[in-house]
């Protein structure tokens, strides 16, 4: 698991500097979105240097919660911009542990106090529901990013 998490996390960092990248084909890529790419690169080459607890930490809430494993991470990509660069892979996985946590105990069910389930419905697109009890989003009031 600790490997398929951690090159799922490169993954998603190489591909986020490539899809920038990408961009590029069409328009010139203005400064920020340059930074973009760099900074993606070098978070991608300091995944090796993440610390062991802080792995172990993003472990255990991908093991308890895979559910909201991508889709934190996905939004928490499309958080890197001037006003949040992380410098290293550590520094995001420390948000990113953040925003798994903050998911985790801002999505119970008001009905019968479950987790909701994050589930993709389309590429990009989250919505929160309870297994138990149905509960969708909607009715329990709480937006998925």
């Amino acid at each position: 698991m600790a490997r398929g998490t951690m090159g799922r996390l490169a993954e998603a960092l190489r591909y986020s500097a490539i899809w920038h990248l990408e961009k590029a084909e069409y328009a010139e890529l203005t400064d920020e979105e340059d930074r973009n790419v760099k900074t993606f690169w070098a978070l991608e080459k300091s995944v090796v240097d993440i610390p062991p607890a802080l792995k172990r930490d993003l472990l255990g809430l991908v093991r308890k919660y895979p559910d909201l494993f991508e889709q934190s991470l996905m939004v928490l990509l499309c958080s890197v911009n001037d006003k949040f660069r992380p410098t290293t892979a550590a520094e995001f996985v420390e948000k990113l542990n953040a925003q798994i946590q903050y998911v985790v105990e801002n999505t119970k069910c008001p009905a019968c106090g479950e987790r909701m389930k994050a589930i993709e419905y389309e590429p990009g697109r989250w919505r929160f529901e309870c297994q138990r009890c149905a509960v969708g989003a909607e009715r329990a009031g709480v937006a998925a990013a």
